[in-house]
């Protein structure tokens, strides 16, 4: 995780997001202009709750996550696909960690958002497969990373 928060995680005036991977092209040009089937990869808050799902996981608050989803809304308070990095263009009405002009809103994040927060409330996951929790509390298989934890 220390790798994917070094490489990935982008810090915006609005939190914390990530990027799908490094060298992705499925965004915005530098100037801003849209995609068209080349440009810059942008951060996507969405992962920042799938991050967040790992560190409450791992015994850690999930709220600098949660926090960071809030705050990276746009207009009636929907999830984007994407957030801008990079200075304002206010010509193209794009501030960092504000939607750039990707899909929104985007299901899935506010799935993610709402599975999270559940997780913070009830203080478990509420998706956990069988398979994983064995594997977890299997000492040959477990990653030491997340400390053996298992779904409650």
């Amino acid at each position: 995780m220390r790798l994917v928060d070094e490489v990935l995680a982008v810090e915006l005036p609005t939190g914390v997001a990530y990027r799908r991977y490094n060298g992705d092209g499925y965004g915005e040009h530098a100037d801003g202009a849209p995609f068209d089937g080349t440009g810059i990869g942008r951060p996507w808050p969405l992962l920042a709750g799938e991050r967040g799902h790992y560190a409450a996981q791992a015994g850690d608050s999930p709220d600098r996550y949660l926090e960071s989803m809030m705050a990276m809304t746009g207009r009636g308070r929907l999830l984007p696909e994407q957030v801008w990095d990079a200075d304002p263009i206010p010509g193209r009405f794009l501030e960092p960690g504000h939607p750039t002009g990707s899909a929104m809103p985007l299901a899935w994040a506010h799935a993610e958002f709402v599975k999270l927060a559940t997780f913070k409330r009830r203080g478990q996951p509420i998706e956990c497969l069988t398979a994983v929790t064995d594997a977890l509390a299997d000492p040959k298989i477990s990653d030491p990373g997340i400390g053996g934890s298992t779904c409650l």
